[in-house]
């Protein structure tokens, strides 16, 4: 029996750094996980990255066969870091540019799956999956809710943030 190729896929990790915890760290062990396990990767990532990425590669040989793929909008972002929330404007931009990126990508590249990695929270989305290609979106998080009662203790400003955080996931969801 003919072996079958490997799955060809492509992580969408806007944090992808292994010299760093959570978000950054979720998106380096998807890919160092889906790649040990034999799959083809090609991680689309922020430029900011590629320096510890490309270090870690060189000194542990971990990720070394997957291709890495680098997007960063560097006047956009030293404008933005200027704005207060800053990230999270940049994160919707970054997505923007991502989603031409692939599809110029998918151009040259065969591509089987898409898997949007971080961030994480389904109040931020990814716009790859408008592209003609099966697309995962997770593993999502921040759908949870402080219970009310912990909330006696919050100032009106923050019992206002929680409230309309609250409201917000679930007009999302």
């Amino acid at each position: 029996m003919a072996e079958r190729p490997s799955l060809r896929i492509l992580l969408s990790a806007f944090a992808c750094d292994p010299q760093f915890g959570s978000d950054e760290e979720v998106g380096w062990q998807w890919a160092r996980e889906l790649s040990s396990r034999g799959y083809e990767v090609t991680v689309l990532t922020r430029a900011s990255h590629r320096q510890s990425i490309e270090s870690t590669v060189q000194a542990s040989g971990a990720c070394a066969d997957v291709h890495f793929e680098y997007l960063d909008l560097p006047l956009l972002h030293a404008l933005f870091a200027l704005i207060a929330r800053r990230n999270q404007i940049y994160y919707y931009v970054w997505q923007a540019a991502a989603l031409f990126r692939v599809a110029r990508l998918l151009r040259t590249r065969s591509i089987d799956l898409i898997h949007h990695v971080t961030w994480v929270s389904f109040r931020q989305p990814s716009f790859l999956g408008l592209l003609d290609k099966p697309f995962v979106f997770g593993p999502v998080a921040g759908g949870d809710e402080i219970p009310r009662g912990y909330m006696r203790n919050f100032s009106w400003s923050q019992k206002a943030l929680e409230h309309a955080r609250v409201l917000l996931n679930r007009l999302v969801r």
